[in-house]
C-alpha cells in the first residue's frame, strides 16, 4: 500500500511514468548534480501533511526539497557543516516546539510512515542554512528605534494611524438650564467656519481651551471612546459633531484637520490618569485652580488631597475605549504630567481634577521585539540569496 501511495504522489507531482516505474529510490529531480528521489518526495509530503501544512502539499514538498539541495550544496562548498551534537540539539528543540520529546515525535511520525531520517534531513537543512545566514549577514543588520516602534504597533494590533486636529466647546448645562444650553449647542454645531467656531468657543466654552479658541493639539483618534472615533472619522474639515451630552455639560467638537500619521506610528493602548475629586464650592475655586502649580506628578495629588475635606484620589489605567466621554475629552487636551481643573460631575457639585500620568502602547518586551525584527531582516537576506541560487541552478525533472 505504501508503494502504491508513493506512486500516486509521484503522479500528482507531474512526474513521467518512467520515474514511477524505476522505483522510489531512482532520481526524480536533479538539482545541479544532486538527486532527489521519489522516496524523498513521498516522505516530505507525508511530513508536511502531519505538520498540518496548508495548500498543495505535494508541490510544496517538491519546492522545499529543491531549496534544501541548493542551500546545503551552497554552504557545504563554503566549508560549513553541522556536528552530530548540534544537529541532535536542533532536533530536540524542534520536537519541543511540537510539545513532544524526540522519542515521542519519532514514534508519532513512524506511525504515519515517516522515517526518522526524513525529520533529521528537514531540520538539518534549515539549521545549517540559518547558521550560515546569521554568520554572514548579522554584522549588516541594524535595528533602529523606529523599526522597533513599527513592530510594536503591529504586534499590539494598532488599528488606525489616523490623527485628528479638533476644536472644542464645552457648554455648562445644569439641569435647570439644559434646554437653553442644548439650543445653543445645536446652533453652534451648524458652524462650518473654523474662525467662527473659535469665536464661539471664546464666548461660550467653560473650559480653559476657550483662551485659544477651543483648539486642541493633534491626537490619535484611538485616544477617544469607540463611539466618538466613529463620529470623528466621518467628519470633514470644518464640520462639527452634533451636541454631545456629558455630565452637567454639552460638548461640540469641530474637525480642523485629519491626517494619517507619518512614519512609525504607535497609538496608545493604555492611558494612566489620576482624578482628585472634591466638593465644588465657590470658596474653594481659587484653591482648586491653584492645584496645577503644586503638582509635578500624579503621586503629588495624594498630598494635595489632604488640604481638602472630603477629597479622594483615584488612579486608573484603562484603554481609551473604556474611558467615559467627558473624561476622555478632558484627557485628550492634556499631555503627560499636565493637569486640568475644568471637569465637574454630580450636576456641578463635584470638582474633578484630572492629570495624565502616562500614555503607553501596552507592555512589550523590546528586546524580544528587537530579536524578531533582526530575524525578519536576516530572512530577507536569506530569501534574496536563495532566489539567486534558484536563478543559477540547473534543475532537471526526470
Amino acid at each position: 500500500m505504501k508503494l502504491l501511495k508513493s506512486l500516486a504522489i509521484a503522479a500528482t507531482l507531474g512526474l513521467p511514468f518512467t520515474v514511477q516505474a524505476q522505483g522510489l529510490f531512482s532520481p526524480a529531480i536533479i538539482v545541479n548534480d544532486s538527486a532527489i528521489t521519489a522516496y524523498e518526495l513521498d516522505q516530505r509530503t507525508r511530513l508536511l501533511d502531519l505538520f498540518g501544512t496548508n495548500g498543495d502539499i505535494a508541490t510544496i514538498a517538491r519546492e522545499q526539497l529543491i531549496d534544501d539541495r541548493l542551500r546545503l550544496d551552497f554552504v557545504t562548498t563554503r566549508g560549513l557543516t553541522i556536528t552530530d551534537e548540534a544537529l541532535n540539539s536542533a532536533i530536540e528543540e524542534f520536537a519541543g516546539r511540537t510539545g513532544r520529546n524526540v522519542a515521542e515525535l519519532t514514534a508519532a511520525l513512524a506511525s504515519e510512515g515517516v522515517a526518522y531520517e526524513t525529520l533529521r534531513d528537514y531540520v538539518k537543512a534549515n539549521s545549517v542554512w540559518r547558521d550560515y545566514v546569521r554568520r554572514t549577514y548579522a554584522s549588516n543588520v541594524t535595528v533602529s528605534d523606529s523599526d522597533i516602534d513599527a513592530e510594536v504597533a503591529n504586534t499590539l494590533g494598532s488599528t488606525s494611524s489616523l490623527s485628528v486636529l479638533l476644536s472644542e466647546i464645552i457648554i455648562p448645562a445644569p439641569e435647570d438650564q439644559m434646554a437653553e444650553a442644548m439650543a445653543l449647542a445645536e446652533r453652534i454645531s451648524q458652524i462650518r467656519s473654523t474662525s467662527e467656531f473659535s469665536a464661539a468657543a471664546a464666548e461660550y466654552s467653560a473650559v480653559r481651551t476657550r483662551e485659544d479658541g477651543g483648539r486642541l493639539p493633534w491626537r490619535s483618534i484611538t485616544e477617544f471612546p469607540e463611539g466618538l472615533q466613529n463620529l470623528l472619522s466621518n467628519l470633514k474639515p470644518g464640520e462639527a459633531t452634533p451636541p454631545l451630552q456629558l455630565d452637567g455639560a454639552i460638548a461640540i467638537l469641530q474637525m480642523r484637520s485629519i491626517r494619517e500619521a507619518s512614519g512609525a506610528f504607535i497609538a496608545p493602548t493604555q492611558i494612566e490618569y489620576a482624578m482628585l475629586s472634591l466638593p465644588n464650592k465657590a470658596e474653594l475655586r481659587q484653591q482648586i485652580t491653584a492645584i496645577p502649580q503644586k503638582v509635578d506628578r500624579c503621586d503629588d495629588l495624594y498630598t494635595v488631597a489632604n488640604d481638602f475635606t472630603g477629597a479622594s484620589v483615584e488612579r486608573i489605567t484603562a484603554a481609551p475605549s473604556q474611558i467615559a466621554n467627558d473624561l476622555a475629552l478632558e484627557i485628550a487636551r492634556l499631555d503627560v504630567s499636565e493637569i486640568s481643573t475644568d471637569l465637574t460631575r454630580n450636576n456641578n457639585q463635584t470638582a474633578v481634577v484630572v492629570m495624565v500620568c502616562d500614555r503607553s502602547a501596552g507592555t512589550v518586551d523590546r528586546e524580544a521585539i528587537t530579536a524578531n525584527v533582526r530575524s525578519q531582516i536576516l530572512n530577507g537576506y536569506a530569501d534574496t540569496l536563495l532566489a539567486e541560487l534558484r536563478d543559477n541552478a540547473v534543475i532537471v525533472y526526470k
